[in-house]
């Protein structure tokens, strides 16, 4: 959230903590040789030790938000500095993979071929091959390799190779785990794939959670709630493969995967129980698509990229509802009864999450194209005040805008300044118009043809300074 907020000076203080503690201590796992590779460690002695559980999450998330980090501030010097503790990193990950490369007595590969030994997932203790920590992994090798690849630095070739060569195990062991899982039910009777989170599982976790789990925040009279395995299954499961990229979100496989999220892991049963808890029965859709912990995994950009925003912007105002503590605006890791947070009562990180899914409603990237207002709901734009973005930072510089309802019935009025320096491929202006259809568009007060009706979205020229936009629709 700092580097989008353009405090990067912040976010590289927190990044060198993160560096200058690499291989401080090691976190459970079957992997093996020495640690001092591991992101993980928050050991400054043996007085101050600041590691908590096991998170095997914790090594490729560092190294992933390291190369995010770059894009957004495109400091090619910080990458210099970064770079020794990004390739240990990495070189950590590529030996840990050699490990795991074996064929069964029938020369077919292992289930769990290419992907990194099994270890703790977070703070549960479950031991096993995610594939969660292998996307983290890989999607932060990816990133590494696009930044090596920009700053002309010698060894990208090699990393680009090392991910492209992870991502081919990566997806081959999901499609193995799919070939070999039944299919599931959805709610209008048909069958779909199952997207497991693990080489080794064919079926979901499922089970209720008895009222004494939530005896730790101290309520005793809560009800309980239907987890379907949701630490594993729907917080670090299927949805992240999507969110980071490691299939593209109109893959036949993106399709299962959300059908099964909406229908399967997300929707109230009939008897008004939820992952999330309890919900009204009238609400049983309107109130789906959401887990306990809305702001750990929500696919809302995922649903932006498929161009399917009423889906976006139901999550999003769902995950404010239901962690939002009004009294003192702030947010609640989960909850499992809708307006009720549980606890721990308030969690920074997930309010920054919610933070910036609101920006990537605003602003969002989509590999070398930049989105602008893709997710804002309509009414917003019937209004005077509309949307006013002011010099958020984009993985091609800071960009503003403003749009809002015309001074004539009809009439959407914009005013946009692109980013300079690293210019996106194609800017486009997403108006979301009342009537979702436009009529025409001027731009500098000349007619511009450049329009995708059925995504109501104009190509923006690539021009330096302020571009006003005048949208007429019907």
């Amino acid at each position: 959230m700092l580097d989008t907020l353009g405090q990067f000076q912040t976010a590289t203080s927190y990044l060198e903590t993160m560096m200058r503690l690499q291989g401080s201590k090691n976190f459970p796992g079957a992997h093996q040789g020495p640690t001092d590779a591991i992101f993980h460690g928050a050991k400054i002695d043996d007085v101050y030790d600041y590691t908590a559980h096991g998170y095997g999450l914790d090594h490729p998330t560092v190294l992933w938000t390291l190369a995010q980090h770059y894009f957004y501030t495109r400091d090619r010097q910080w990458l210099e500095h970064a770079w020794p503790h990004m390739r240990k990193a990495i070189d950590w990950i590529v030996t840990q993979r050699s490990t795991t490369k074996q064929n069964d007595v029938d020369g077919q590969k292992l289930r769990e071929y290419g992907l990194l030994p099994a270890s703790q997932l977070e703070d549960n203790a479950d031991w096993a091959n995610w594939y969660s920590i292998n996307a983290l992994a890989w999607a932060g090798m990816r990133q590494t390799a696009e930044a090596l690849e920009e700053t002309g630095n010698p060894e990208a070739q090699r990393i680009r190779k090392e991910a492209d060569e992870f991502r081919s195990d990566l997806r081959a062991a999901i499609f193995r785990s799919v070939e070999a899982a039944p299919v599931v039910r959805m709610q209008d009777g048909t069958y779909e794939p199952y997207a497991p989170v693990v080489p080794t599982r064919r079926f979901r976790l499922f089970g209720p959670i008895r009222m004494d789990y939530y005896r730790r925040y101290g309520e005793q009279q809560q009800k309980p709630l239907m987890r379907l395995g949701a630490d594993r299954d729907t917080l670090c499961g299927a949805v992240v493969w999507l969110i980071l990229g490691l299939f593209s979100p109109d893959e036949p496989i993106a399709n299962w995967i959300l059908d099964d999220w909406e229908d399967n892991e997300t929707l109230s049963s009939g008897m008004g129980l939820n992952i999330h808890g309890m919900t009204d029965d009238k609400f049983w859709f309107s109130q789906g698509g959401m887990v306990f912990q809305a702001n750990l995994v929500n696919p809302i950009d995922v649903y932006l990229w498929r161009h399917e925003v009423p889906a976006a912007i139901r999550n999003l105002y769902n995950d404010f509802v239901s962690c939002l503590y009004p009294e003192v605006t702030m947010f609640t890791e989960e909850y499992h009864q809708w307006r009720h947070g549980s606890g721990p009562f308030y969690k920074i990180s997930d309010e920054s999450r919610f933070v910036n899914r609101i920006r990537d409603t605003l602003v969002l990237e989509d590999g070398d194209t930049l989105w602008l207002g893709l997710g804002a709901p309509r009414r917003w734009l019937q209004s005077a005040e509309g949307i006013r973005v002011d010099r958020v930072q984009t993985f091609f510089g800071p960009v503003s805008y403003r749009m809002h309802a015309g001074s004539k019935p009809g009439i959407v009025e914009a005013t946009v300044e692109l980013p300079s320096g690293h210019a996106a491929k194609k800017s486009w202006l997403v108006a979301r118009v009342p009537s979702g259809q436009i009529e025409s568009v001027k731009i500098g007060g000349k007619p511009w043809t450049r329009i995708d009706r059925a995504k109501e979205a104009i190509e923006l020229p690539a021009q330096a300074g302020t571009m006003h936009v005048e949208i007429e629709y019907r």
